[in-house]
């Protein structure tokens, strides 16, 4: 299987578009169709960025381009996990309480696995697109410390531990 077929397919299997892509993404509408045409072979960066995207698991991609996964933690969420999340988050947003089926709910995690968090379901969340691209750009900017939900995430925390 070559990489643009299998982002495509992802992506369809999301119901996303090219276009809602970039803006998820940050990278340009042009440069995803050329990945999914194979006239572009996207950077390690990139590759994890899209896969991020589409919640699927990150070391196949990176597999199939050759780029080494070494010691690399895969984004996976078991489906028993998500549908609990969902049942949780009543199908809602949980920052701007929009509910399905009205619109698109994406699974986030409050800490990222890079940064030492597991994927549990206290650190799952269930966010609207909209939402889930905000927050994210939020984060690159302010930095996760000043994230609501990672605030609210630590207090939780700091008084289950007292």
């Amino acid at each position: 299987m070559k990489i643009g077929e299998f982002l495509r397919s992802a992506r369809k299997d999301k119901n996303i578009t090219l276009r809602k892509l970039s803006e998820i993404t940050d990278i340009s509408f042009s440069q995803l169709g050329k990945i999914e045409r194979e006239e572009h072979k996207p950077s390690k960066e990139n590759l994890i960025k899209i896969a991020n995207a589409l919640e699927i698991n990150v070391a196949f991609p990176l597999q199939l381009l050759g780029y080494d996964t070494g010691e690399m933690k895969t984004n996976i969420i078991d489906p028993l996990l998500r549908y609990k999340m969902f049942v949780r988050d009543e199908l809602k947003c949980r920052i701007c309480g929009a509910k399905a089926p009205t619109v698109t709910l994406m699974t986030d995690l409050i800490v990222p696995v890079d940064d030492g968090e597991e994927v549990n379901l206290e650190n799952m969340v269930s966010l609207c697109e909209e939402c889930f691209t905000g927050r994210k750009r939020f984060i690159e900017i302010e930095g996760l410390e000043k994230d609501f939900l990672f605030k609210k995430n630590k207090l939780r925390i700091s008084l289950k531990n007292n």
